[in-house]
């Protein structure tokens, strides 16, 4: 893992998904619901330009749907 310019040691991942699982797109979504929920809590949002911004979970979330 690079830490700045430097680099440590190596370490054993001891958990986790393996690359390419199925089900880490799905445990993903989970844990944004997760940390979206909480980070919301008692809080309708940010309001941006007079905009109330209150649930963007991916960067395509701000440009709307173009098809």
């Amino acid at each position: 893992m690079r830490v700045d310019i430097e680099l440590s040691e190596w370490f054993l991942t001891v958990a986790g998904v393996m690359q390419g699982c199925v089900f880490s797109p799905v445990l993903f979504n989970v844990l944004l619901e997760v940390v979206i929920a909480v980070s919301l809590k008692g809080n309708d949002g940010a309001t941006i330009s007079g905009n109330l911004i209150s649930n963007l979970r991916f960067a395509d979330d701000m440009f709307g749907s173009y098809h």
